[in-house]
């Protein structure tokens, strides 16, 4: 008797329970293309001496005029 009021219970919420649906499937996604100025690639290559790696960086940063792009 138990089993069939558990199965009867089951039956009675699986179809009393409407379907989930999306409200709306567009999504919308922003990105930002942020350079820095100098040859990243370079710096990676230099990253076992830090130092030089970030004085790198750190020259072709300065050497950058953003404005004239």
């Amino acid at each position: 008797m138990r089993k069939i009021s558990v199965v009867l219970s089951f039956l009675l919420l699986a179809i009393g329970t409407p379907n989930a649906q999306a409200a709306d499937a567009n999504l919308k996604v922003m990105s930002r293309n942020i350079y820095v100025g100098s040859d990243v690639g370079v710096a990676m290559k230099l990253i076992p001496d830090f130092k030089a790696a970030a004085q790198f960086m750190w020259d072709q940063v300065s050497a950058t005029d953003f404005s004239k792009r």
